[in-house]
């Protein structure tokens, strides 16, 4: 059974009857009867042409059926230009009409562009939706991109500060320096598993004189963390001072 308008809150979609709503009248669009493609020239065909989209002299009108689209976002990235704001949006203005006119009837033309700052907050979005509408486009949705950056951190943070430590101190302090006990002795295995602990950090810094920093460091935790399991003959004090020194490094990087 179709659905239709509801007329508190929003229902289902199937076979979806939206007539009630259209016929508020919140959007008069008069679609386009010329149905007419025309063909690209084949020498264009497979080519890429190193310029700018405001002039697609190359293709005919009415020849294209997508656009796909990630113009520059005017924050002074090294393929952004050096204009002002306003002449930036006046380029995709001209863009976005080009486009217009290279697209074949019932193209589609997609556009990603990012919004700006804070103070003040610039909708970048809404701004080239309303020049895309002015053109002539008609708007068939949004897809809003939120990246979960912070709930992100938070949970690297977690498997650095408390599930790294859990698993290297089983590794390390428990299998790898109890099996090297067996050959040689307490202090030798706690110097040796150090090493490995050390070298297994190789790699985490940016240039070879950072690693070195890296490794030598986590030597010498290695060390104190290996001495205060053999002391005690246990890994909970070596996993907690693990986790401390864990999240203090993920504070200092973030």
């Amino acid at each position: 059974m179709g659905t239709r308008t509801s007329s508190f809150g929003a229902g289902k979609r199937e076979g979806h009857d939206a007539s009630a709503f259209y016929s508020r009248g919140l959007s008069q669009a008069e679609w386009a009867i010329d149905k007419h493609v025309n063909e690209v020239p084949s020498k264009v065909l497979n080519r890429v042409f190193e310029h700018s989209s405001e002039q697609m002299s190359e293709l005919p009108d009415d020849s294209v059926a997508l656009m796909v689209t990630s113009p520059p976002y005017h924050v002074g990235k090294e393929y952004d230009g050096d204009g002002t704001f306003q002449e930036y949006l006046s380029m995709i203005k001209r863009v976005l009409a080009e486009t217009y006119r290279v697209l074949e009837p019932g193209g589609r033309a997609v556009v990603n562009v990012a919004n700006l700052g804070r103070r003040p907050y610039i909708p970048l979005s809404a701004m080239v939706t309303s020049m895309a509408m002015e053109i002539g486009f008609f708007c068939r949705g949004e897809v809003i991109c939120c990246l979960l950056y912070t709930s992100g951190l938070v949970i690297v943070a977690l498997l650095v500060a408390l599930g790294a430590p859990f698993f290297e101190e089983l590794f390390f302090r428990g299998f790898l320096r109890t099996t090297l006990q067996r050959r040689f002795g307490g202090h030798g295995a706690v110097w040796l598993q150090a090493v490995f602990f050390g070298m297994a950090h190789f790699g985490e810094a940016a240039n070879s004189a950072g690693n070195v920093s890296v490794v030598l460091a986590m030597f010498g935790v290695g060390v104190v963390l290996g001495y205060a399991a053999k002391l005690t003959g246990r890994l909970g004090a070596g996993m907690i001072a693990h986790c401390l020194f864990n999240l203090l490094a993920v504070a200092l990087v973030l």
